[in-house]
């Protein structure tokens, strides 16, 4: 008679194995039929960093931008889709290229604030969707955490960007190159927190 299993306990099995002390499931992800194992990101996630980058897209100031912020966020999807951290980051990228651009062409800081924040956390979701579903797969109920984990970023990235936009108020005295490193130096600091 064996005992019965309990995993993730960090005990012995019935059948004189150790469990491991993280548990088995909760690492392993979603066991298929054919023995291999379903690392598919997060769906809320996915559609999250998506739409996140499809926002940052459309507050771009020119057609031209826009087409470049949906470019990026075609690589943010399929890498969010595809579980590749790779081309979420080059979607950032893209957009970020965007904003950039927008700043050398004189666009006003509003807009370009807040694509970079959107692209910030389309990185950030897209990014924490293909962690969830390494470790938990895609049939665990994560809702949840993914949500309280996006509003907890959300919510630091819009603070950060109220500061860098007040800085530049106070400091940049209408040129748009000081506008523009504020902008770099507010995107850095907003990369760094929500890591």
């Amino acid at each position: 008679m064996s005992l019965p299993t309990s995993p993730g306990l960090g005990g012995v099995r019935g059948d004189g194995s150790t469990a491991d002390s993280q548990g088995d499931a909760a690492n392993d992800g979603v066991e298929h039929a054919g023995g291999g194992i379903d690392r598919t990101p997060a769906r809320a996630s996915v559609a999250i960093a998506t739409g996140f980058a499809f926002l940052g897209a459309l507050t771009m100031v020119t057609p031209a931008l826009v087409a470049v912020g949906l470019f990026g966020t075609l690589l943010v999807g399929l890498g969010a889709i595809h579980g590749s951290r790779t081309y979420v980051g080059y979607g950032a990228l893209v957009i970020l290229l965007g904003v950039l651009i927008g700043g050398f062409q004189g666009a006003p800081p509003e807009p370009l604030l807040v694509s970079t924040l959107l692209a910030v956390l389309a990185w950030d979701a897209g990014r924490y969707g293909i962690t969830i579903g390494e470790q938990l797969g895609p049939d665990a109920k994560t809702l949840r955490i993914e949500l309280t984990h996006v509003t907890l970023n959300t919510l630091v990235g819009t603070a950060g960007t109220g500061l860098g936009y007040a800085a530049y108020r106070v400091m940049a005295g209408g040129q748009p190159v000081a506008a523009l490193g504020l902008l770099l130096v507010g995107a850095v600091v907003l990369v760094v927190t929500l890591r």
